[in-house]
């Protein structure tokens, strides 16, 4: 059996609503957030930027991960590094070179990718004194700054 679609303009008119009304509610929803301190929390994302050529074999391309640490309220970014593998080392060596340059986070608020879910990067988070937040499962808008990295791609770099 078939379900007839109904367009969102006529379920919203039906229900008394205006369109006013409408972005009014999707606002408060998805309302902005931002850390009162510098270091307060870093968010942190890999991101999949491509294929370049293979530097062992040029006639073969590999993919190039970048894995990259932003601060939420300055929106600097702590660190980032390119790789051909993403790997929880990869990301300990960038952590490690953010705390290094601008110390310890309060809050490391990442996806839940494999990478940030290792036992291991939850005892270095712990021993640092830092608070390690996973995004809820398929909500990029809840990472909104470290997600909005790619489309800046090439002004960045």
């Amino acid at each position: 059996m078939c379900l007839d679609r109904v367009p969102f303009p006529a379920i919203s008119r039906s229900k008394g609503w205006s369109p006013k009304d409408v972005r009014r509610e999707v606002k408060k929803a998805f309302r902005h957030f931002e850390h009162d301190a510098a270091n307060d929390c870093w968010q942190a994302d890999t991101n999949h930027w491509g294929y370049i050529p293979d530097p062992k074999d040029p006639s073969k391309r590999k993919k190039v991960y970048l894995i990259a640490i932003m601060d939420d309220h300055s929106r600097k970014m702590m660190h980032g590094e390119f790789f051909y593998e993403e790997r929880y080392p990869r990301l300990e060596r960038c952590v490690q070179k953010a705390v290094l340059k601008h110390d310890v986070p309060h809050i490391f608020f990442c996806d839940n990718g494999s990478v940030y879910s290792t036992k291991q990067f939850n005892i270095i988070c712990a021993r640092m004194g830092t608070k390690l937040i996973h995004a809820k499962p398929y909500s990029p808008e809840s990472k909104g700054k470290i997600e909005k990295l790619p489309l800046c791609r090439f002004d960045l770099y």
